[in-house]
């Protein structure tokens, strides 16, 4: 008989309701929360894995909306905006029952995160932006108030889980200058 006990951050795959659609999330590693939104919209989280920032983080993969196991919008394919998105990684942070996340956003997940971050500061610890398209210039604002008014959502050095976090994804020199290969997989 197993009685092992299942928490929403219990490692492995987990599904919760987002606004009447299921979403899909992956659980692995240790430490703070981050969760991780990848590119697309449609791309597999599996490419994201990052087993060396696992050492020191509980890194929480999402299926967004719309994307593999999750549910898709009633209207599908319409109605997939940055606030929906939000909307979901809003709903799952809540199940998460942490106060507090970093969320990293790899290529449309870099055009979620700034919006999550302007419209609900409160609920990050940090942003990581990772190899999002500026487009036309609309996220440079998002950047300049990242940096100015939500202060709080960018980079606390003080702060032991934004330690943490810098830590896992900083790149060393020999990796910038190609002359060894980086410990976890760039996409």
């Amino acid at each position: 008989m197993n009685t092992a006990v299942t928490t929403p951050l219990s490692p492995g795959t987990h599904t919760v309701d987002v606004g009447r659609v299921a979403q899909r999330y992956h659980v692995a590693g240790t430490g703070p929360v981050c969760l991780a939104h990848p590119g697309g919209p449609g791309l597999s989280w599996e490419y994201l894995r990052m087993p060396a920032a696992e050492e020191l983080l509980t890194l929480v993969y999402v299926e967004p909306i719309g994307t593999g196991a999750s549910g898709r919008l009633p209207a599908h394919p319409h109605g997939y905006t940055r606030e929906r998105y939000a909307q979901a990684l809003d709903g799952l942070i809540r199940h998460l029952g942490v106060a507090r996340v970093h969320l990293l956003g790899h290529s449309h997940g870099g055009f979620v995160a700034p919006h999550y971050a302007l419209t609900r500061p409160d609920r990050l610890a940090g942003v990581v932006r990772s190899r999002a398209r500026r487009g036309a210039g609309r996220l440079r604002p998002c950047r300049d108030d990242l940096r100015g008014s939500h202060g709080r959502v960018t980079d606390h050095p003080h702060d032991q889980h934004a330690t943490s976090v810098n830590r896992c994804f900083r790149v060393p020199s020999s990796v910038r200058q190609g002359r060894t290969r980086p410990a976890c997989p760039r996409p």
